[in-house]
């Protein structure tokens, strides 16, 4: 009984599989479909852009760290993940990070055949926008902003000086 109930679901995935190469070759899907849609905040590990002057693309390395609670504290793992950039606005902004920057991409997840002999497909984030990310103050800054502010000096009101 057991048996038979692992086939069929088998069976049934299969054909949803099936149905689903036929529905996603038979229509043209738009790459901005709010189904596939990443956003990653990192550091720029390095830009390497297209050798070819004909091709206007970029690759982005990313670096994104997630802390995490371990057993005993606190544990960190650091990932690293490819990012396409094509189009020359996006080009052009690429190129011009530096290693360190830290950047926050709007983008979708997407796949390229490399050697359609061996069927080896690079899997990457294609960048819909970048844009550099400046770290919120933290309570240490607030805290010397707000001291800096009750030490001025009011300004008098109605343009009158003060002797």
């Amino acid at each position: 009984m057991m048996f038979a109930l692992l086939s069929a679901t088998k069976l049934v995935r299969r054909s949803i599989a099936i149905i689903g190469r036929q529905i996603s070759s038979a229509y043209k899907i738009d790459p901005s479909d709010d189904l596939n849609h990443v956003i990653l905040l990192g550091t720029v590990n390095g830009v390497n852009k297209a050798s070819d002057p004909e091709k206007i693309y970029a690759s982005i390395s990313l670096r994104t760290r997630d802390i995490y609670r371990a057993a005993k504290g606190y544990g960190m793992k650091v990932v690293s993940h490819r990012i396409q950039v094509f189009g020359p606005e996006l080009f052009e902004k690429a190129i011009q990070l530096n290693k360190g920057d830290r950047i926050c991409v709007h983008g979708y997840l997407g796949a390229f055949p490399v050697d359609p002999l061996r069927r080896f497909w690079m899997h990457c984030v294609v960048a819909r926008s970048i844009c550099l990310y400046h770290s919120p103050p933290d309570e240490l800054d607030e805290q010397s902003y707000a001291d800096s502010i009750t030490k001025e000096k009011p300004l008098p009101m109605n343009n009158v000086t003060e002797e």
